[in-house]
């Protein structure tokens, strides 16, 4: 008993939208992997404003481009190193009649964006540790003070040390702005966190 052969005008043929478009509303007669997965990308972001992963792009549109070789919808052409195998459409594939197929397999090809949770903020913790901090800078702040002070009196009293006691003066000087400036940051911060617990 032989099978029966459905014509051309009665065969059908399941692309999902975005395929659909690119091969028959748009005519793309022929394509390479590469390039058919960039217009499949392209296309699903504009349908869509979702992103799809490249890489699982590319090896899902390799899968079905070999689906319509085998089918007789496109045909393998040589291709060069660089670009990669051809494909064309077929006459099958240009008379054939096209039914959509739900995009279920999108789910697995879109890139999922991660959604961001900051943490509650320990508000108590963290006022108890800035408040710790701004006393370790105080008492820096006030030793370095305390050190440039005494080079001062050093130089009163021996004025020809200058040359050795003015280095060491002008790095305690630095040092003192720097810790002033680092205790007015931590301060400003102390008052934000305390303000936030009176609320």
């Amino acid at each position: 008993m032989h099978s029966q052969v459905l014509p051309l005008s009665h065969q059908r043929l399941k692309l999902d939208r975005s395929l659909r478009y690119i091969l028959i509303d748009k005519g793309l007669e022929s394509f390479t992997i590469s390039g058919l997965s960039e217009e499949y990308v392209s296309r699903f972001k504009e349908e869509s404003g979702k992103d799809l992963d490249p890489g699982e792009t590319r090896k899902w549109v390799y899968r079905r481009i070999y689906q319509l070789v085998k089918g007789g919808f496109l045909k393998k052409l040589a291709g060069d190193r660089k670009k990669g195998l051809v494909f064309r459409q077929t006459d099958l594939m240009k008379s054939v009649r096209i039914s959509e197929v739900t995009d279920k397999h999108i789910e697995s090809l879109v890139i999922e964006t991660a959604t961001f949770c900051p943490e509650p903020i320990d508000t108590t913790g963290v006022l108890r540790k800035l408040e710790e901090r701004a006393k370790q800078y105080q008492v820096d702040l006030i030793t370095s003070l305390g050190e440039s002070e005494e080079y001062m009196c050093l130089y009163e009293s021996f004025p020809s040390l200058k040359p050795q006691l003015e280095k060491q003066y002008r790095q305690a000087r630095e040092r003192s702005s720097k810790l002033l400036g680092q205790l007015t940051a931590i301060k400003t911060m102390i008052e934000q966190f305390s303000s936030m617990l009176s609320e």
